[in-house]
Protein backbone atom coordinates (compact mmCIF):
# COMPACT_ATOMS: atom_id res chain seq x y z
CA UNK A 1 0.00 0.00 0.00
CA UNK A 2 1.68 3.32 -1.13
CA UNK A 3 2.70 5.14 2.59
CA UNK A 4 0.58 8.23 2.80
CA UNK A 5 0.97 11.02 6.33
CA UNK A 6 -2.27 11.89 7.66
CA UNK A 7 -1.31 15.46 6.33
CA UNK A 8 -2.63 13.50 2.67
CA UNK A 9 -5.65 12.38 4.55
CA UNK A 10 -6.25 16.29 5.37
CA UNK A 11 -6.15 17.22 1.74
CA UNK A 12 -8.90 14.50 1.35
CA UNK A 13 -11.17 16.19 3.69
CA UNK A 14 -10.73 18.98 1.40
CA UNK A 15 -11.69 17.65 -1.76
CA UNK A 16 -14.95 16.54 -0.03
CA UNK A 17 -16.59 19.47 -0.28
CA UNK A 18 -18.17 20.37 -3.76
CA UNK A 19 -20.39 23.20 -4.47
CA UNK A 20 -24.26 22.26 -5.10
CA UNK A 21 -24.81 23.79 -8.41
CA UNK A 22 -28.68 24.35 -8.07
CA UNK A 23 -31.48 24.95 -5.96
CA UNK A 24 -34.41 22.73 -5.92
CA UNK A 25 -36.80 22.72 -8.64
CA UNK A 26 -39.52 25.14 -9.20
CA UNK A 27 -37.39 27.79 -7.59
CA UNK A 28 -37.47 31.06 -9.63
CA UNK A 29 -34.65 31.88 -11.90
CA UNK A 30 -32.87 34.69 -10.04
CA UNK A 31 -32.46 33.13 -7.21
CA UNK A 32 -30.23 30.24 -9.98
CA UNK A 33 -28.75 33.22 -11.17
CA UNK A 34 -27.80 34.32 -7.62
CA UNK A 35 -26.10 30.94 -6.75
CA UNK A 36 -24.39 30.62 -10.20
CA UNK A 37 -22.97 34.44 -8.83
CA UNK A 38 -22.04 32.72 -5.78
CA UNK A 39 -20.00 30.13 -6.56
CA UNK A 40 -18.34 32.06 -8.71
CA UNK A 41 -17.06 34.42 -6.35
CA UNK A 42 -16.39 31.30 -3.75
CA UNK A 43 -14.04 30.17 -6.58
CA UNK A 44 -12.34 33.69 -6.68
CA UNK A 45 -12.16 33.97 -3.17
CA UNK A 46 -14.41 36.91 -2.70
CA UNK A 47 -16.20 35.61 0.16
CA UNK A 48 -18.25 38.23 1.25
CA UNK A 49 -19.64 38.65 -2.33
CA UNK A 50 -19.88 35.16 -2.05
CA UNK A 51 -22.18 35.35 1.62
CA UNK A 52 -24.05 38.54 -0.31
CA UNK A 53 -25.19 36.63 -3.40
CA UNK A 54 -26.00 33.44 -1.30
CA UNK A 55 -28.23 35.32 1.17
CA UNK A 56 -30.25 37.60 -2.01
CA UNK A 57 -31.02 33.89 -3.04
CA UNK A 58 -32.44 32.56 0.28
CA UNK A 59 -34.55 35.26 0.09
CA UNK A 60 -36.51 33.39 -2.31
CA UNK A 61 -35.47 29.93 -1.72
CA UNK A 62 -34.92 30.43 1.93
CA UNK A 63 -35.01 26.38 3.00
CA UNK A 64 -33.14 25.38 0.18
CA UNK A 65 -30.30 23.35 1.52
CA UNK A 66 -28.05 23.72 -1.21
CA UNK A 67 -27.64 27.31 -0.61
CA UNK A 68 -27.36 27.16 2.83
CA UNK A 69 -24.80 24.31 2.56
CA UNK A 70 -22.60 26.44 0.41
CA UNK A 71 -22.63 28.82 2.62
CA UNK A 72 -21.15 26.82 4.81
CA UNK A 73 -18.39 26.16 2.36
CA UNK A 74 -17.93 29.52 2.68
CA UNK A 75 -17.41 29.92 6.05
CA UNK A 76 -15.10 26.47 6.25
CA UNK A 77 -12.67 28.45 3.51
CA UNK A 78 -12.12 31.29 5.60
CA UNK A 79 -11.24 29.00 8.64
CA UNK A 80 -14.45 29.47 10.71
CA UNK A 81 -15.49 25.97 11.50
CA UNK A 82 -17.86 26.63 14.16
CA UNK A 83 -20.06 28.94 11.64
CA UNK A 84 -19.64 25.88 8.70
CA UNK A 85 -20.66 23.20 10.95
CA UNK A 86 -23.66 25.17 11.99
CA UNK A 87 -24.51 25.61 8.01
CA UNK A 88 -24.15 22.19 7.26
CA UNK A 89 -25.92 20.83 10.33
CA UNK A 90 -28.72 22.91 9.46
CA UNK A 91 -28.47 22.01 4.95
CA UNK A 92 -28.42 18.54 6.43
CA UNK A 93 -31.56 19.17 8.89
CA UNK A 94 -33.44 21.07 5.13
CA UNK A 95 -32.14 18.38 2.94
CA UNK A 96 -33.71 15.56 5.20
CA UNK A 97 -37.22 17.40 5.59
CA UNK A 98 -37.90 18.42 1.94
CA UNK A 99 -40.72 17.30 0.01
CA UNK A 100 -38.51 14.91 -1.44
CA UNK A 101 -35.90 14.20 0.86
CA UNK A 102 -31.94 14.57 -0.53
CA UNK A 103 -30.59 11.87 1.08
CA UNK A 104 -27.26 12.37 -0.84
CA UNK A 105 -26.95 15.81 0.31
CA UNK A 106 -27.87 15.47 3.65
CA UNK A 107 -24.46 12.68 3.94
CA UNK A 108 -22.77 14.68 2.10
CA UNK A 109 -23.93 17.55 5.35
CA UNK A 110 -23.04 15.06 8.06
CA UNK A 111 -19.60 14.25 6.29
CA UNK A 112 -18.82 18.32 5.93
CA UNK A 113 -19.91 18.39 9.63
CA UNK A 114 -17.69 15.48 10.48
CA UNK A 115 -14.75 18.14 8.64
CA UNK A 116 -15.69 20.83 10.71
CA UNK A 117 -15.22 19.18 13.90
CA UNK A 118 -12.15 17.42 12.43
CA UNK A 119 -10.33 20.62 11.98
CA UNK A 120 -11.07 22.08 15.47
CA UNK A 121 -9.95 18.72 16.83
CA UNK A 122 -6.62 19.85 14.63
CA UNK A 123 -6.14 22.98 16.25
CA UNK A 124 -6.61 21.88 20.01
CA UNK A 125 -4.44 19.49 19.60
CA UNK A 126 -1.46 22.07 20.76
CA UNK A 127 -3.59 24.24 23.17
CA UNK A 128 -5.97 21.44 25.38
CA UNK A 129 -5.94 17.54 24.58
CA UNK A 130 -8.70 17.16 26.27
CA UNK A 131 -11.09 19.47 23.68
CA UNK A 132 -9.20 17.91 20.93
CA UNK A 133 -10.30 14.48 22.25
CA UNK A 134 -14.42 15.54 22.49
CA UNK A 135 -14.02 17.50 18.68
CA UNK A 136 -12.30 14.49 17.44
CA UNK A 137 -14.92 11.99 19.18
CA UNK A 138 -17.94 14.60 17.34
CA UNK A 139 -16.07 14.05 13.99
CA UNK A 140 -16.07 10.48 14.15
CA UNK A 141 -20.19 10.33 15.21
CA UNK A 142 -20.76 12.83 12.27
CA UNK A 143 -19.23 10.33 9.80
CA UNK A 144 -20.74 7.38 11.39
CA UNK A 145 -24.49 9.12 10.64
CA UNK A 146 -23.06 10.31 7.14
CA UNK A 147 -22.34 6.22 6.27
CA UNK A 148 -25.80 5.12 7.87
CA UNK A 149 -26.69 6.86 4.48
CA UNK A 150 -24.03 6.18 1.90
CA UNK A 151 -21.79 3.55 3.46
CA UNK A 152 -20.25 2.88 0.19
CA UNK A 153 -18.78 6.64 0.14
CA UNK A 154 -14.96 6.33 0.44
CA UNK A 155 -13.47 9.39 0.98
CA UNK A 156 -16.07 9.85 4.58
CA UNK A 157 -14.49 6.60 5.42
CA UNK A 158 -10.83 7.36 4.98
CA UNK A 159 -11.75 10.70 6.59
CA UNK A 160 -13.19 8.85 9.70
CA UNK A 161 -10.09 6.46 9.92
CA UNK A 162 -7.60 9.36 9.86
CA UNK A 163 -10.16 10.80 13.18
CA UNK A 164 -9.48 7.53 13.94
CA UNK A 165 -5.94 7.80 14.40
CA UNK A 166 -5.61 11.22 15.73
CA UNK A 167 -7.61 10.55 18.23
CA UNK A 168 -5.74 6.98 19.48
CA UNK A 169 -2.40 9.31 19.26
CA UNK A 170 -4.01 11.73 21.47
CA UNK A 171 -5.21 9.63 23.87
CA UNK A 172 -2.01 7.61 24.07
CA UNK A 173 -0.31 10.95 24.46
CA UNK A 174 -2.50 11.77 27.52
CA UNK A 175 -2.49 8.32 29.26
CA UNK A 176 1.43 8.43 28.93
CA UNK A 177 0.68 12.65 30.89
CA UNK A 178 -1.45 11.06 33.67
CA UNK A 179 1.08 8.13 34.06
CA UNK A 180 3.87 11.26 34.68
CA UNK A 181 1.31 13.39 37.28
CA UNK A 182 0.58 10.25 39.09
CA UNK A 183 4.43 9.87 39.67
CA UNK A 184 4.66 13.12 39.81
CA UNK A 185 1.78 13.27 42.46
CA UNK A 186 4.04 10.62 44.76
CA UNK A 187 7.21 12.19 44.64
CA UNK A 188 4.93 15.52 45.44
CA UNK A 189 3.30 13.57 48.45
CA UNK A 190 6.78 12.58 50.22
CA UNK A 191 8.03 16.29 49.67
CA UNK A 192 4.94 17.12 52.02
CA UNK A 193 5.72 14.73 54.17
CA UNK A 194 9.53 15.85 54.79
CA UNK A 195 8.42 19.23 54.30
CA UNK A 196 5.44 18.45 57.26
CA UNK A 197 8.57 16.85 59.30
CA UNK A 198 10.63 19.74 58.61
CA UNK A 199 9.07 22.25 59.99
CA UNK A 200 8.27 20.70 63.49
CA UNK A 201 12.24 20.44 63.71
CA UNK A 202 11.85 24.16 62.89
CA UNK A 203 9.03 25.05 65.81
CA UNK A 204 11.00 22.43 67.69
CA UNK A 205 14.35 23.99 67.61
CA UNK A 206 12.50 27.15 68.83
CA UNK A 207 11.63 26.24 71.84
CA UNK A 208 14.45 25.00 72.36
CA UNK A 209 15.61 28.67 71.88
CA UNK A 210 13.15 29.79 74.11
CA UNK A 211 14.00 27.56 77.09
CA UNK A 212 17.77 28.42 76.70
CA UNK A 213 16.84 31.63 77.25
CA UNK A 214 14.66 31.12 80.69
CA UNK A 215 17.08 29.38 82.07
CA UNK A 216 20.67 28.92 82.75
CA UNK A 217 22.09 26.41 79.95
CA UNK A 218 25.51 24.56 79.43
CA UNK A 219 27.79 25.30 77.17
CA UNK A 220 26.95 21.89 75.42
CA UNK A 221 23.72 22.31 74.85
CA UNK A 222 24.05 25.46 73.13
CA UNK A 223 26.24 23.69 70.60
CA UNK A 224 24.14 21.17 69.82
CA UNK A 225 21.57 23.62 68.74
CA UNK A 226 23.98 25.51 66.92
CA UNK A 227 24.49 21.84 65.53
CA UNK A 228 20.67 21.13 64.87
CA UNK A 229 20.05 24.50 63.39
CA UNK A 230 22.69 24.37 60.74
CA UNK A 231 21.34 20.81 59.91
CA UNK A 232 17.50 22.03 59.99
CA UNK A 233 18.92 24.90 57.36
CA UNK A 234 21.12 22.20 54.93
CA UNK A 235 17.90 20.09 55.23
CA UNK A 236 15.48 23.36 53.72
CA UNK A 237 17.69 23.92 51.36
CA UNK A 238 17.77 20.25 49.74
CA UNK A 239 14.20 20.14 50.06
CA UNK A 240 13.79 23.41 48.36
CA UNK A 241 16.23 22.54 44.85
CA UNK A 242 14.17 18.99 44.83
CA UNK A 243 10.95 20.87 44.87
CA UNK A 244 12.27 22.90 42.10
CA UNK A 245 13.35 20.18 40.34
CA UNK A 246 10.61 18.26 40.20
CA UNK A 247 8.04 21.68 39.26
CA UNK A 248 10.18 22.60 36.04
CA UNK A 249 10.95 19.33 34.18
CA UNK A 250 11.74 19.36 30.71
CA UNK A 251 8.81 19.65 28.15
CA UNK A 252 8.13 17.06 26.10
CA UNK A 253 6.88 17.67 22.87
CA UNK A 254 3.16 18.96 22.24
CA UNK A 255 3.14 19.60 26.02
CA UNK A 256 4.59 22.99 26.71
CA UNK A 257 0.96 25.01 25.83
CA UNK A 258 -1.21 22.24 26.69
CA UNK A 259 -2.43 21.64 30.64
CA UNK A 260 1.15 22.63 31.87
CA UNK A 261 2.08 22.87 35.75
CA UNK A 262 0.96 25.37 37.98
CA UNK A 263 3.79 27.77 37.69
CA UNK A 264 1.96 30.59 40.03
CA UNK A 265 1.61 28.28 42.86
CA UNK A 266 4.83 26.25 42.69
CA UNK A 267 6.42 30.08 42.64
CA UNK A 268 4.42 30.19 45.60
CA UNK A 269 5.85 27.37 47.34
CA UNK A 270 9.63 28.23 46.58
CA UNK A 271 9.11 31.72 48.01
CA UNK A 272 7.77 30.49 50.92
CA UNK A 273 10.66 28.04 51.44
CA UNK A 274 13.40 31.00 50.56
CA UNK A 275 11.99 33.40 53.09
CA UNK A 276 12.58 30.23 55.70
CA UNK A 277 15.90 29.69 54.66
CA UNK A 278 16.62 33.43 55.01
CA UNK A 279 15.32 33.38 57.95
CA UNK A 280 17.33 30.58 59.50
CA UNK A 281 20.61 31.73 58.12
CA UNK A 282 19.76 35.36 60.04
CA UNK A 283 19.26 33.22 63.60
CA UNK A 284 21.96 31.12 62.99
CA UNK A 285 24.49 34.03 64.14
CA UNK A 286 22.44 34.52 67.77
CA UNK A 287 23.13 31.08 68.05
CA UNK A 288 26.48 30.53 67.80
CA UNK A 289 27.19 33.69 70.08
CA UNK A 290 24.76 31.92 72.66
CA UNK A 291 22.08 34.70 72.44
CA UNK A 292 18.76 32.29 72.14
CA UNK A 293 16.48 35.00 72.60
CA UNK A 294 17.14 36.28 69.62
CA UNK A 295 17.35 33.41 67.55
CA UNK A 296 13.69 31.83 69.16
CA UNK A 297 11.68 34.84 67.00
CA UNK A 298 13.74 34.08 63.77
CA UNK A 299 13.51 30.41 64.59
CA UNK A 300 9.77 30.71 64.60
CA UNK A 301 9.48 32.76 61.38
CA UNK A 302 11.18 30.44 59.35
CA UNK A 303 9.08 27.80 61.07
CA UNK A 304 6.06 29.42 59.93
CA UNK A 305 7.01 29.83 56.51
CA UNK A 306 7.80 25.74 56.26
CA UNK A 307 4.02 25.80 57.53
CA UNK A 308 2.49 28.11 54.95
CA UNK A 309 4.85 25.87 51.85
CA UNK A 310 3.09 22.65 53.03
CA UNK A 311 -0.25 24.22 53.36
CA UNK A 312 0.31 25.62 49.67
CA UNK A 313 1.79 22.30 48.67
CA UNK A 314 -1.54 20.37 49.57
CA UNK A 315 -3.47 22.83 47.97
CA UNK A 316 -1.65 22.09 44.62
CA UNK A 317 -1.97 18.71 44.71
CA UNK A 318 -5.79 18.90 45.09
CA UNK A 319 -5.82 21.29 41.87
CA UNK A 320 -3.82 18.32 40.31
CA UNK A 321 -5.77 15.86 41.14
CA UNK A 322 -8.88 17.58 40.05
CA UNK A 323 -7.35 18.11 36.77
CA UNK A 324 -6.36 14.34 36.44
CA UNK A 325 -9.89 13.55 37.22
CA UNK A 326 -11.30 15.93 33.77
CA UNK A 327 -8.71 14.42 31.53
CA UNK A 328 -10.13 10.92 32.74
CA UNK A 329 -13.51 12.02 31.16
CA UNK A 330 -12.06 12.37 27.59
CA UNK A 331 -10.75 8.61 27.95
CA UNK A 332 -14.02 7.43 28.77
CA UNK A 333 -15.56 8.73 25.93
CA UNK A 334 -12.35 7.44 23.96
CA UNK A 335 -13.43 3.80 25.77
CA UNK A 336 -17.40 4.55 24.52
CA UNK A 337 -16.16 4.79 20.93
CA UNK A 338 -14.26 1.70 20.75
CA UNK A 339 -16.99 0.07 22.35
CA UNK A 340 -19.32 1.08 19.08
CA UNK A 341 -16.02 -0.05 16.94
CA UNK A 342 -16.27 -3.63 18.22
CA UNK A 343 -18.19 -4.78 15.24
CA UNK A 344 -14.97 -3.64 13.12
CA UNK A 345 -12.17 -6.00 12.78
CA UNK A 346 -8.97 -4.38 12.39
CA UNK A 347 -7.41 -4.67 8.54
CA UNK A 348 -3.54 -4.75 7.88
CA UNK A 349 -3.96 -1.22 5.92
CA UNK A 350 -5.14 0.27 9.81
CA UNK A 351 -1.97 -1.14 11.49
CA UNK A 352 0.23 0.60 8.89
CA UNK A 353 -1.51 3.69 9.34
CA UNK A 354 -1.05 3.63 13.07
CA UNK A 355 2.60 3.03 12.76
CA UNK A 356 2.58 6.03 10.56
CA UNK A 357 0.92 8.12 12.62
CA UNK A 358 3.44 7.59 15.20
CA UNK A 359 5.76 8.43 12.63
CA UNK A 360 4.29 11.65 11.90
CA UNK A 361 5.44 11.68 8.56
CA UNK A 362 4.85 14.76 6.41
CA UNK A 363 7.47 14.04 3.65
CA UNK A 364 5.15 13.97 0.85
CA UNK A 365 3.00 17.20 1.50
CA UNK A 366 3.78 19.00 -1.31
CA UNK A 367 2.58 16.49 -3.65
CA UNK A 368 -0.86 16.88 -1.95
CA UNK A 369 -0.54 20.81 -2.31
CA UNK A 370 -0.09 19.98 -5.85
CA UNK A 371 -2.89 17.67 -6.42
CA UNK A 372 -5.31 20.41 -4.76
CA UNK A 373 -4.14 22.68 -7.47
CA UNK A 374 -4.82 20.16 -10.20
CA UNK A 375 -7.94 20.00 -9.04
CA UNK A 376 -8.60 23.90 -9.38
CA UNK A 377 -7.75 23.85 -12.64
CA UNK A 378 -10.31 21.09 -13.60
CA UNK A 379 -13.38 23.51 -12.75
CA UNK A 380 -15.28 24.25 -16.13
CA UNK A 381 -15.70 27.96 -16.78
CA UNK A 382 -18.94 26.82 -18.22
CA UNK A 383 -20.20 26.18 -15.33
CA UNK A 384 -24.02 27.46 -16.02
CA UNK A 385 -24.21 24.82 -18.65
CA UNK A 386 -23.85 22.12 -16.00
CA UNK A 387 -26.95 24.26 -14.07
CA UNK A 388 -29.71 22.82 -17.09
CA UNK A 389 -28.73 19.30 -16.33
CA UNK A 390 -27.91 19.20 -13.14
CA UNK A 391 -32.01 18.17 -12.10
CA UNK A 392 -31.67 15.13 -14.25
CA UNK A 393 -28.56 14.49 -12.11
CA UNK A 394 -30.10 15.06 -9.10
CA UNK A 395 -33.12 12.49 -10.01
CA UNK A 396 -30.93 9.71 -10.35
CA UNK A 397 -28.79 10.52 -7.12
CA UNK A 398 -31.47 10.42 -5.04
CA UNK A 399 -32.71 7.22 -6.63
CA UNK A 400 -29.28 5.31 -5.60
CA UNK A 401 -26.57 6.07 -8.87
CA UNK A 402 -23.36 6.67 -7.89
CA UNK A 403 -23.09 10.67 -8.65
CA UNK A 404 -19.96 11.93 -10.85
CA UNK A 405 -20.71 14.85 -11.91
CA UNK A 406 -19.61 17.17 -9.58
CA UNK A 407 -17.19 19.34 -10.29
CA UNK A 408 -14.08 19.79 -7.64
CA UNK A 409 -13.80 23.74 -6.39
CA UNK A 410 -10.64 25.86 -6.43
CA UNK A 411 -7.61 25.29 -3.95
CA UNK A 412 -7.05 25.57 -0.22
CA UNK A 413 -10.47 23.53 0.60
Amino acid sequence: MKQRSIRNDMFKLALAMILVLTVSQGVAGNARKLLRQGNDALKAEKYDEALDAYGKAALEAPESPSLIYNEGIVWYRQGDFVQAREKFAKAGMSARQSRVPDRALEARCEQAVGNCWFREGQRQQDSDLKKSVESFVSSIAAYDRALEIDPENQVTIENRKSARLLLKKIMAELAARQKAQQEQQKQQEELARQLAELAERQEQAADQSKAAAATPTPQEKFTEMQENQRAISTDTTTLAEKFQAMTTPPASPGQSQDSPPDSSAAQDILEEMTQAQEAQQQAQPPLDQNAPAQAEPLQKQAAQHLRNALEKMKQQQEQQQQQQQQEGQGEQQQQQQEKSDDGEQKSDDESKEDKQSAQSDESDEPEGEQKEQQVAREVDDNEAKDILNQEKTDKQRRQGNINRGYRPVPKDW
